[in-house]
């Protein structure tokens, strides 16, 4: 596998993670909403910055520019 394409599986765990850590914050004591929002920011700050990565550093020979997203194993074998 690609690095993008595991780049890309984190993000959609990611993605999965923020509404969860929102869910808690609605049910959780003030004084740990607060730290559960410090880990939403966290996270949101993250997922842009591995975002980042592969807008960055996606366009080598590998995929089409930007990042168009998994390679297939025949897309694989072509390259």
């Amino acid at each position: 596998m690609h690095w993008q394409d595991k780049v890309k599986q984190v993000i959609c765990l990611e993605e999965k993670e923020i509404p969860l850590y929102q869910e808690i914050a609605s049910i959780v004591p003030s004084g740990v909403k607060r730290m559960i929002n410090c880990r939403i920011e966290q996270e949101k700050k993250g997922l842009e910055e591995l975002r980042q990565l592969l807008y960055m550093y996606g366009k080598d020979s590998y995929y089409d520019e930007p990042y168009g997203g998994y390679a297939t194993k025949e897309e694989e074998k072509k390259k």
